[in-house]
């Protein structure tokens, strides 16, 4: 029997906010997810920005082969085969809610629908992240026009970036209307009336927990400022080797590095973690509807997210880092009851990429696996029948390259020169350097075939 399948993604979800074992933030839906498949403490993005990242996703290449390195004007091609349309050649119906960041938008984006269903949904209705949502006509703006709120959320935006980009304070959407809530709502109908005997493939697509930071009342006041967990403390003569893009962004003052207080971070992260908990009731909804069908046990659900998010830790904001909590991400793995035979549960520490995702939601839906790319379906761990996976996850943003194994985590530059390099399990926190000191050594030896081979084009 073909599962159901209910693929959940967020945008800028930080992994230490899921997993059952460091999360401090209340995600009841998604723990019981994890606790009936597995979870995964070493899945990284293949870029720490979203359009970099949602390519290597859908294409299977890594941002050097696609040359889509960071936030530029991006449309996927919809002539190259994808893991979508293969779950939709597979027998199932394909449907979106949410955002995609695959294609320029311009004008309306429901005059995208065409061109969405090219590129592998029978179904769609999508939507823009916050910013776009602030200038681009879309079903959910049409909603706040009608409900007299979209010059309010507007105003509200502009506000936040030509002032304090970091602003903590409530959408003035309310959270009836809030995006995230509209998101899921419009996927909630769709499960209730779905009638069909084709199997589904539902994506639902979070504009949240990004930035800004407005998480709607009563999810505003739900954590408090003062216990949120400690950022992370930037050492002091924290430098790089050799000069990086990495540099820029942690040394210069900037979006990204405001000089943030900890009263500002306190408050900031409180706000996030109401975001990631709406989000999370969101999804106990989804879970209900499928439970009240009947169809629960034989869908599989996959939750991940694009990148993460610093949200404080060394005093940076955001992403476009190599640190852990910009590209480590979520990866929680639901199976369905027919998937069920000796399959694992609970962690799982094989090195995963983002754009593996792809091939294994096509693998579990039965479908052809011919399509071109990169990623490898994590079926075989998913059903116990290896405990490995990747020898090391690749990642990249503009002229940088993170190499991360379950040893070490490396940091390059355009040049292939050893910028950043830390000890993973005797270094979490990423506060000594090892690219200042001889440990290096061991990776800049590495026969020159390797380098090249990660910094081939396509």
């Amino acid at each position: 029997m073909a599962p159901n399948i209910l693929f959940i993604m967020c945008d800028q979800l930080r992994a230490d906010c899921v997993e059952p074992e460091a999360a401090d933030v209340k995600t009841p839906a998604i723990a019981s997810l994890a606790r009936e498949g597995l979870w995964s403490s070493n899945c990284f993005t293949n870029a720490p920005e979203c359009i970099p990242a949602r390519a290597s996703l859908i294409t299977g290449l890594y941002p050097h082969q696609s040359g889509i390195t960071f936030n530029q004007p991006y449309t996927a091609d919809v002539a190259r085969p994808n893991w979508l349309q293969a779950i939709r050649a597979a027998g199932y119906h394909t449907s979106l809610f949410g955002k995609t960041h695959l294609h320029v938008t311009r004008g309306n984006m429901s005059d995208y629908q065409p061109w969405l269903a090219e590129l592998g949904f029978d179904t769609a209705n999508e939507c823009g992240g916050p910013r776009e949502l602030a200038i681009r006509d879309c079903e959910l703006t049409r909603t706040w026009r009608e409900a007299g709120l979209w010059d309010s959320y507007r105003a509200d935006f502009k506000e936040r970036f030509e002032t304090v980009p970091h602003m903590v304070r409530p959408s003035p959407l309310g959270v009836d209307h809030y995006y995230d809530v509209f998101v899921a709502q419009r996927a909630k109908q769709f499960l209730e009336t779905y009638e069909s005997k084709q199997p589904f493939f539902c994506h639902v697509s979070f504009p949240g927990p990004h930035e800004p930071y407005d998480a709607p009342e009563p999810y505003a006041s739900l954590y408090d400022p003062a216990k949120m967990k400690p950022a992370i403390r930037r050492p002091d003569n924290w430098r790089s080797a050799v000069h990086s893009h990495m540099d820029t962004l942690i040394n210069e003052p900037n979006e990204h590095n405001p000089g943030l207080t900890d009263d500002m971070i306190g408050r900031l992260r409180a706000n996030y973690a109401g975001s990631v908990t709406l989000i999370d009731d969101q999804i106990a909804e989804l879970i209900a509807v499928l439970k009240a069908k009947g169809v629960y046990e034989e869908t599989m659900i996959v939750l991940t997210s694009d990148h993460g998010e610093l949200n404080g830790d060394f005093g940076l904001l955001r992403k476009q880092v190599f640190l852990d909590p910009a590209v480590r991400i979520p990866l929680v793995i639901k199976p369905a009851r027919s998937q069920d035979a000796a399959r694992v549960r609970g962690r799982q520490d094989a090195i995963i990429e983002l754009m593996d995702v792809g091939p294994t939601l096509a693998e579990a839906a039965g479908g052809d696996l011919s399509f071109p790319g990169n990623g490898l379906s994590v079926m075989p761990l998913v059903r116990g029948e290896r405990d490995h996976h990747r020898p090391y996850a690749h990642s990249a943003f503009r002229n940088d390259t993170m190499i991360v194994t379950q040893a070490f985590k490396t940091v390059l530059n355009e040049r292939g020169d050893v910028s950043w390099m830390f000890d993973r399990p005797g270094d979490p926190d990423e506060q000594n350097n090892l690219a200042l000191k001889h440990e290096a050594e061991t990776v800049a030896e590495r026969p020159a075939s390797f380098w090249r081979s990660l910094f081939a084009k396509a």
